[in-house]
């Protein structure tokens, strides 16, 4: 039966001391689980009472739950989830009034069923009913009293006393907690520029404090209006790769879109965001991350442990986490834009220095493409330049008159340094001015931007990938392109084309120094050229001797691993060493018997001549050693300074090999050339007394792969020739060792 009065009646004594008792252990301790249990065992004790519980309303506030019980099994406490209004548990919950009921027999599911007795009263905080203590099975049998009601009001007043004090105190440490998850996060975000870290410190403390199974934070792309996840909780590696929000799709594109926060309780759902089958969802929260009143993505928990709601409060929390997530996004957007403007500039700088440092003209060009490609993060890029249709020139004929050619020259890009493209493109590529992207960036001087999937109209290459050309400029002539595409990051930002353009820009003045420096050298090489040439028309027989002993040389060298700069200064010293014949008279130069040994002196000054000549000139003053001794002897008897093996520079033992090579493989007024065999025989058999042993041998390995044919004009087969050469050397040397 119901009870009209809620006020207990009188309390024997014993329960006095026990209501002492339990307001003792409500005083002294925050343990709401242990204080209910003091609670419950105290008042089934005392009202002689086998079986009890206390039921609390859970987090939606629809059905009780058992908190702790007393004689009843786990199975039981686990399992019994009691609705508002039903049964006896439910209706005193809703309505708020106690109950007693007599024992007897009931009506259960069509058949009766002997039930004991049994109390139910409310706990009441701040006169609301959030929970229930139930006491029944009296141990003599009997039913409760108005006095075993009275103490078990008092009792669940202890109990509600109990949970308010334990609730006030979760409460001010949730508050605490939230307090110094804000205070850790702020100062975070000002301690920390690494983003990620930052991020996924801020949603951790989100779930942590909000008690959230699930969470992500996602970033808005302002150019495609698409979210993607950041940083996540409780989601799977899947969802975190494929999720793309479009900004007004779902609560999460809404709350993107909008600016606006949203507080889900459970079941709500945006219609569009349902999928088939689903029919619930747990409770959420979205708020949006916003800089200067832009949104710049969202924070989203979800999924409550122990199923309940989010509240008004747990709203407010989060959106103060969401400014600081905020905050954090923006400063180090701002520190990543200042620290990539800093390497930018810093990588132009070190590429400027690199550029301006070298003068070899594909070092140069080499280095502006690998440049390029680490600055910009591409796979593949290609340096083009403008290239002009000129035939090999003939050789000259003093017979024909020269024709007048009408016309410019057709001008075209060709690929001379590349990366990531076949060999077959590399090789073959030849793009008019005007012609496609490229021949069109190098016709306008305006540089082209295509964005991933685009593709220049006629263009056949499958590339679908972000590309840039851009035109190099030296000295307002455009004097072509700079290539680059397959960009990692996807889509070129504003600020990596702008670091293109200057990049492009320092390149192209760093390659026509280059070419500058190549054109001043060819032109260097042909005055020199023109020199050797004036002194051997002098004698026909001579003609094309200079040449070809700076050809010679120059494979010597290689051959023997000098540097680049040595071969360089050999070959220059093979054109200029007979430059002392110049000042030899024609009736001894020219003569075609045999010299006297007066003329023959005469003869034997050229080497000295051809250092007092070229000594004024200071840049070919690293040749002089070349040309003074290169007709010295490594035995000690040559001239003009009778300087042996190792006192001889090394250039001119060089030198020597080939001037003498040279002479014995072409016609003299007083005989024929030698055939190569024999020439090469001579070689092999003073190795040591005239000719330094490591330059002969140098010499013969050349012969050997045949790589001499070209220059002496007896064929390219050369390893028979070596090989009897230095079988005729040995047998020399034993026929001496017999005699």
């Amino acid at each position: 039966m119901a009870v009209d009065s809620r006020e207990p009646g009188r309390v024997p004594g014993q329960g006095l001391a026990a209501l002492h008792e339990v307001a003792l252990a409500v005083n002294s301790s925050l343990d709401v689980d242990q204080v209910l249990h003091v609670i419950l065992e105290r008042a089934c004790q005392f009202l002689h009472a086998r079986k009890g519980s206390i039921l609390l309303r859970d987090a939606d506030n629809h059905h009780l739950t058992i908190a702790v019980a007393y004689g009843l099994s786990d199975e039981v406490v686990e399992s019994t989830r009691v609705a508002l209004g039903e049964g006896i548990a439910g209706a005193v919950a809703q309505e708020g009034t106690p109950r007693r009921l007599a024992p007897g027999t009931r009506q259960r599911d069509g058949r009766s069923v002997e039930l004991p007795a049994a109390l139910c009263v409310p706990l009441l905080a701040d006169a609301r009913v959030i929970g229930v203590l139930n006491v029944s099975d009296r141990t003599d049998g009997t039913e409760f009293s108005d006095d075993d009601l009275s103490l078990a009001l008092l009792f669940a007043a202890q109990s509600a006393v109990a949970i308010r004090n334990a609730r006030a105190f979760e409460e001010q440490q949730r508050q605490a907690a939230e307090l110094r998850a804000l205070q850790d996060v702020a100062m975070t975000v000002n301690d920390n520029l690494e983003l990620g870290e930052t991020l996924s410190d801020v949603l951790r403390k989100a779930t942590e404090l909000l008690g959230a199974q699930r969470g992500s934070l996602l970033l808005l792309d302002p150019e495609q209006e698409v979210l993607t996840i950041a940083v996540a909780h409780g989601l799977s590696d899947e969802v975190v790769e494929t999720t793309r929000v479009p900004l007004g799709e779902g609560i999460v594109g809404e709350v993107a879109r909008t600016g606006q926060p949203r507080l889900l309780g459970r079941g709500v759902r945006a219609e569009d965001s349902l999928k088939e089958g689903d029919r619930s969802l747990p409770s959420a929260l979205c708020v949006p991350l916003q800089v200067v009143g832009r949104t710049i993505g969202v924070l989203n928990v979800s999924d409550r442990a122990g199923g309940g709601n989010f509240t008004e409060r747990d709203l407010d929390f989060l959106q103060a986490l969401g400014r600081q997530a905020a905050m954090a996004i923006n400063n180090a957007r701002l520190y990543d834009a200042v620290k990539a403007r800093a390497e930018a500039l810093s990588a132009l700088n070190t590429i400027g220095r690199a550029l301006t440092g070298s003068l070899e003209r594909d070092q140069v060009l080499g280095r502006v493409l690998q440049d390029a490609l680490r600055l910009l993060d591409c796979r593949k890029g290609s340096l083009m330049l403008i290239q002009t249709e000129q035939d090999e020139d003939p050789p000259y004929d003093p017979q024909q008159p020269f024709v007048e050619v009408a016309g410019e020259p057709e001008r075209f890009l060709q690929i001379v340094v590349a990366e990531g493209l076949p060999e077959e493109v590399v090789e073959n590529t030849r793009i008019r001015l005007g012609e496609g992207i490229a021949g069109g960036v190098a016709a306008t001087g305006e540089p082209a931007v295509l964005g991933q999937g685009e593709v220049a109209e006629g263009s056949s290459s499958r590339d679908r990938s972000a590309s840039l050309c851009l035109p190099l400029h030296a000295k307002e002539q455009i004097i072509g392109v700079l290539n680059l595409s397959d960009h990692i990051a996807g889509e070129f930002s504003d600020e990596e084309i702008e670091l293109a353009v200057t990049l492009a820009a320092q390149a192209a003045t760093a390659i026509e120094n280059a070419q500058l420096y190549v054109d001043l050298r060819d032109q260097f090489v042909h005055s020199i050229r023109v020199i050797a040439n004036a002194i051997d028309a002098r004698d026909p027989y001579t003609r094309g001797h200079s040449d070809r002993v700076a050809r010679y040389s120059r494979l010597i060298a290689c051959e023997m691993g000098l540097s680049d700069d040595e071969i360089e200064t050999i070959y220059y010293a093979g054109l200029l060493h007979d430059v002392g014949k110049i000042g030899i008279r024609d009736n001894i130069l020219l003569k075609d018997g045999k010299l006297t040994d007066e003329e023959f002196d005469v003869m034997k000054h050229h080497p000295v001549k051809s250092a007092e000549i070229i000594y004024p000139v200071k840049q070919l003053r690293r040749i002089l050693p070349g040309l003074r001794h290169h007709h010295e002897r490594f035995s000690a008897r040559g001239y003009p300074d009778g300087l042996h093996e190792e006192q001889i520079p090394l250039m001119a033992r060089v030198i020597g090999v080939a001037d003498t090579y040279d002479a014995m493989t072409s016609d003299r007024p007083y005989r024929k050339a030698l055939p190569r065999r024999v020439a090469l025989e001579e070689l092999a058999k003073n190795r040591g007394s005239q000719f330094d042993p490591t330059c002969v041998n140098a010499f013969l390995e050349l012969a050997r792969r045949g790589d001499v044919g070209e220059i002496d004009g007896q064929g390219p087969a050369g390893a028979a020739d070596v090989a009897a050469a230095l079988a005729a050397a040995e047998a020399a040397r034993g026929d001496v060792g017999t005699t």
